[in-house]
């Protein structure tokens, strides 16, 4: 996990893909914030559609 964050801390713009309720592709530009236990925070606006994608990733 470190490793991802060193990369993230050293890159903290890039994009990141998801698909919508009916399968479309939706990329949008992020920015990493932080990261805190063992978590990783991006920032995005609670309106926009990737928002609402990104709600149902789970990575693990």
């Amino acid at each position: 996990m470190q490793e991802i964050i060193d990369f993230l801390e050293a890159n903290p713009i890039g994009c990141l893909a998801s698909v919508d309720d009916e399968g479309r592709p939706h990329v949008r530009p992020w920015q990493f914030m932080f990261a805190q236990d063992g978590k990783l925070w991006f920032w995005t606006d609670n309106t926009k559609c990737s928002y609402r994608n990104n709600l149902r990733i789970t990575i693990g």
